[in-house]
């Protein structure tokens, strides 16, 4: 059985009277792209940075393969880690060119010619690495950073919001490239971002954090499906809740009877979300179709149910109208809480 790269067991970090980081555990494979996803002030980037060494945790543990970073008796220094930290910001120094800033971290100067012909070729900075920071955009400057990061051959990579500064194309495309690289080195590695899309694009697994807790954890599919809470279920997509009587895997609701995910009794809410709803036309139905938005591969209908309004996907050739009494049944069995 593989054992895991990182440990972090009942982790809490404390300033003054407040805390940020309340018990947190979770275990870090080798190779693994994890995420702690959550909403600003929720203690991922404290997490983060009590990992690397920059904040004193207030009690818990933290363990590296057979080497203990941090628990009651031990607190190692952040350079002893092995670990490589990206910015938000890039930190990179003004004062020095590309190829001194990527280089700047390695403590063996014999190796640092072909360290430093690799990182440019990997991350494709060949053409760039004579200038000066102000003379290349923020994607590259970013691709510096994370040049930087891996000259020093670190096991594990912690990255607080490191696409945040870009545009939303250049941030896919520079996040897709990164996990190429980490995954083709076998390179374990934590992101911390608010940015669902970002999670679910980077990591094998991630961490739903509130108030300084974990909520859920689990691959994106598992937390998108099977949230844990309604809660949990707000972070991912388009959430949209109704209430019902559940009575083993099924629930009266007022759009019909629903077959849930688990078998409960009295009253629940369900997680619907539009793309798991089939639409039919009904003229028995008391549902109507109140508005239609084309979004070129698929058409959004907002659907006036008794209690409330419920949003669909249907493909843009669908042929419906505003007006429209439809029945809507969900394709799968549904979240209930």
């Amino acid at each position: 059985m593989t054992k895991p790269l990182l440990s972090i067991k009942d982790l809490s970090c404390h300033f003054a009277k407040f805390c940020a980081v309340d018990k947190i555990s979770f275990e870090l494979m080798p190779g693994e792209c994890f995420a702690l996803l959550g909403a600003s002030g929720c203690g991922k980037t404290t997490a983060l940075r009590a990992i690397a060494g920059l904040e004193t945790p207030s009690g818990g543990s933290i363990h590296h393969r057979d080497q203990t970073f941090f628990d009651a008796k031990t607190n190692l220094l952040a350079n002893l880690r092995n670990t490589g930290f990206i910015f938000q910001d890039y930190a990179i120094f003004p004062h020095l060119s590309i190829q001194e800033n990527i280089t700047f971290g390695i403590k063996d100067k014999s190796e640092k010619k072909n360290i430093l012909e690799r990182m440019l070729t990997l991350l494709g900075l060949e053409e760039h690495a004579k200038k000066m920071p102000h003379q290349v955009s923020g994607g590259q400057l970013q691709r510096v950073a994370i040049a930087r990061t891996l000259a020093i051959k670190p096991s594990l990579v912690l990255m607080d919001e490191p696409f945040s500064n870009l545009d939303a194309t250049l941030a896919r495309r520079l996040r897709n490239e990164i996990r190429g690289i980490f995954k083709a080195e076998g390179i374990s590695s934590i992101l911390v971002t608010h940015n669902q899309e970002e999670a679910f694009d980077f990591a094998d697994r991630l961490a739903v954090m509130e108030k300084g807790q974990i909520l859920q954890i689990g691959t994106p599919e598992e937390l998108y499906q099977q949230p844990h809470t309604s809660q949990i279920a707000s972070f991912f997509g388009h959430c949209q809740i109704i209430s019902g009587k559940a009575q083993g895997h099924t629930a009266t609701t007022s759009i019909g009877e629903i077959l849930l995910q688990k078998n409960i009794s009295g009253k629940c809410e369900i997680l619907l979300r539009p793309e798991n709803l089939r639409i039919d036309l009904s003229d028995e139905s008391s549902s109507i179709i109140k508005d239609i938005r084309f979004l070129g591969a698929r058409k959004e209908l907002t659907i006036q149910v008794p209690d409330t309004q419920i949003f669909a996907n249907v493909s843009s050739r669908t042929q419906i109208k505003i007006g429209d009494k439809v029945k809507i049944t969900p394709i799968e069995a549904c979240p209930a809480f």
